[in-house]
């Protein structure tokens, strides 16, 4: 894997300046979340100055405790990744199925390479997508904590 994947998220989201002004999307694509807990997430993050869109979140729990079927996970990706607003792509929480994403993502990989470069945020289940966008459309992202990090308990 390149050496793409930044380790300084706490320098950065301590700097608020980095991204002062800045609009994070929240996406989820892999185990489900407490949907109680998304206002105390969004605040935090308000808190720090950034504005904050939920657009790419839908939780329709799938069988296997996913936020919704493979299908419409990946779904949901490629047009978040397909956004021209799109700057930075905040993952709520890890756990599992990003890996059966990526069979769908990497059809869209010409689509990808023509959009701004994006910056994924998150670590556990989305290091496959950092590996991802790292290797596939050489964009950096920041292998850190996700949004729901100490709030989705």
């Amino acid at each position: 894997m390149k050496s793409k994947i930044l380790l300084t998220f706490y320098l950065c989201f301590s700097c608020t300046s980095l991204f002062a002004q800045e609009t994070i999307y929240l996406i989820s694509s892999s185990s489900a979340y407490n949907e109680d807990n998304l206002p105390l997430i969004k605040k935090a993050f308000n808190n720090k100055g950034y504005s904050i869109r939920t657009d790419y979140l839908d939780q329709q729990l799938s069988d296997y405790g996913y936020v919704n079927t493979d299908r419409e996970r990946a779904n949901i990706l490629i047009k978040a990744l397909n956004d021209p607003n799109v700057k930075y792509l905040w993952f709520l929480r890890g756990g599992s199925g990003a890996l059966n994403l990526l069979p769908q993502l990497t059809t869209h990989i010409s689509e990808f390479k023509k959009m701004p470069k994006k910056v994924l945020i998150g670590f556990s289940d989305v290091t496959a997508l950092h590996y991802f966008v790292n290797e596939n459309l050489d964009w950096k992202s920041i292998h850190g904590s996700t949004a729901a990090t100490g709030k989705d308990r």
